[in-house]
């Protein structure tokens, strides 16, 4: 199974089904940067609004991985039909997505606390490597979604099939992850310098922007991984 061939795959797909994708991410276009304004409010106010992005993302990026998942039957990635399946599916999504959720929420709140108390570099320090454990986190359990949303399984299943999966190539769904994500990078370098140039608030909301664009890139490789190590095993 090739890395770059998935990549091509994905990236093609976004660029056929651009409309259908943006509207999928429309809520977290729409709604992600205007969350970022309100956080920028007060501390307290950041850490209220922070769990709430992170369920934005999160709720996102699962229809992405549904949309995915008819774009692999050859049939169009419906936005109503995804979230309509995101929500019927949730009890078993927050059971597998939890942890993950939390853990990014936590990272962030504490990242903010820093920034607040001793300033943005050591903020930004703890954020780094906060989100390299979420990945390695997201690296362990990259398919529990997709067995859920298309494969139809239950929370406990999911994840015990998921780490059959991820267990005899965790090095191999760590770099199909960080090569999604690594345009990503370049969107954080241009936002701090957004932030430093104009305002943090600014920067933070150009940043979110973009995640949002960007997601079912992600979701769009981490479905077709998982379709065929399904198929294969």
């Amino acid at each position: 199974m090739r890395m770059r061939d998935i990549l091509e795959d994905a990236l093609i797909t976004y660029r056929q089904e651009v409309a259908s994708l943006l509207t999928l991410v429309a809520p977290a276009v729409l709604v992600g940067p205007f969350l970022v304004v309100l956080a920028a409010s007060g501390l307290i106010m950041a850490l209220v609004i922070v769990p709430l992005l992170v369920l934005l993302y999160l709720a996102t990026y699962a229809a992405c991985v549904r949309a995915a998942g008819f774009v692999l039957r050859n049939l169009a990635p419906d936005p109503a039909l995804s979230y309509l399946d995101v929500l019927s599916a949730t009890p078993d999504l927050l059971r597998v997505a939890a942890p993950g959720g939390i853990l990014l929420a936590t990272v962030t709140a504490c990242a903010l606390v820093i920034s607040d108390m001793a300033g943005p570099l050591l903020a930004l320090q703890v954020g780094l490597l906060g989100f390299a454990a979420f990945l390695v986190w997201w690296a362990r359990h990259a398919y529990d979604q997709p067995l859920i949303l298309i494969h139809e399984v239950e929370a406990e299943e999911a994840a015990q099939v998921s780490a059959q999966l991820a267990r005899g190539g965790l090095v191999w769904t760590l770099l199909l992850l960080g090569a999604t994500i690594l345009p990503l990078l370049v969107v954080a370098l241009l936002s701090l310098g957004l932030a430093a140039a104009i305002t943090p608030t600014f920067g933070g909301a150009v940043f979110t922007l973009a995640f949002a664009l960007w997601l079912p890139v992600p979701a769009l490789s981490v479905t077709s991984a998982c379709t065929r190590l399904v198929g294969a095993s």
